[in-house]
């Protein structure tokens, strides 16, 4: 998982009162499986490199590069306009739409 990833999660616990994202980072922090990445060098120049070619978003590009780094298969997301958008890179590394996976 990216640090801009937990960044993102961690904000609507935090604007809570009492505060709640103690509980989401105990959540990542002991998920089997997980880890969260650092947005190191290699991270950066893959997320550059995703940016100039197809144009994301510097925090997509982020996102994407972290996940390509860390040699995952697929990305999960809950954004049916990343599914269409990340076809442009298939062969790199796929991709999880959530809404494919609910059941009506």
């Amino acid at each position: 998982m990216s640090t801009l990833s937990v960044m993102e999660t961690l904000i609507r616990p935090m604007r809570r009162v009492p505060p709640g994202h103690s509980t989401v980072i105990d959540f990542l922090s002991r998920w089997p499986n997980m880890e969260v990445m650092p947005a190191d060098l290699a991270v950066a120049q893959e997320a550059a490199s995703i940016r100039a070619h197809h144009g994301f978003l510097a925090p997509d590009a982020l996102v994407i590069g972290t996940g390509i780094v860390a040699g995952v298969s697929h990305l999960v997301t809950g954004d049916e306009r990343w599914k269409k958008r990340l076809t442009q890179i298939e062969t790199r590394i796929g991709t999880i739409y959530l809404g494919d996976l609910a059941t009506a």
